[in-house]
């Protein structure tokens, strides 16, 4: 009648590789976080972009077509500044079609795929980052007050996007966005 530390010594190296293994395994499965089910990721879609990202959307670009076309607050912008102004106004009309379509769609999101709802959650995200990196761009680069919006799509991405890689890749690009926009700001104000 031989205790564990005995059989193990008993029977060689072999052994111990077996019950580290056989503790290893054991650990990981302890540590092991399952993802959200298809369900809850649902939930939080519907709850984040349906019922709170989708009325902000709708107030933001009423502010920014006013802001744009009736009472244009970047002034009389000549050379490089009055290119990226202009660009971003073609961007704005690009992203309101484009958020039409990802609200119809969220609002029929319980009849379509599962997996089309969660690319939508994505790629709306990054839409978000891309025209607020336009914005950033024309409202003073690093210095521009756009800059707590970055902060509030990367925790939007860890509600809507729970999968750990397209969570991460998301919030990597969106951070690489307000990056570039701030250094295209420095690079139009050094011409």
């Amino acid at each position: 009648n031989m205790n564990r530390g005995e059989t193990l010594t008993h029977h060689g190296k072999g052994s111990w590789r077996t019950f580290l293994s056989r503790v290893w395994r054991r650990l990981r499965a302890a540590l092991r976080m399952p993802g959200p089910d298809t369900g809850a990721i649902l939930r939080r879609i519907e709850i984040m972009e349906r019922n709170v990202i989708l009325p902000l959307k709708v107030a933001g670009i009423a502010m920014l077509v006013h802001s744009f076309y009736l009472s244009p607050w970047f002034g009389d912008v000549l050379g490089a500044l009055d290119i990226a102004v202009e660009t971003t106004q073609y961007l704005l009309w690009i992203y309101i079609a484009t958020n039409v379509v990802m609200a119809l769609l969220l609002l029929a999101m319980w009849r379509l795929p599962s997996g089309l709802i969660q690319w939508l959650a994505f790629s709306s995200t990054l839409l978000d980052g891309i025209l607020l990196s336009a914005l950033t761009l024309v409202s003073g680069g690093y210095d521009s007050i756009l800059y707590w919006l970055f902060v509030g799509l990367i925790m939007r991405a860890a509600i809507s996007v729970p999968r750990a890689t397209s969570q991460l890749m998301l919030s990597l690009t969106l951070i690489a966005c307000y990056v570039m926009a701030g250094l295209i700001d420095i690079a139009i104000t050094d011409l």
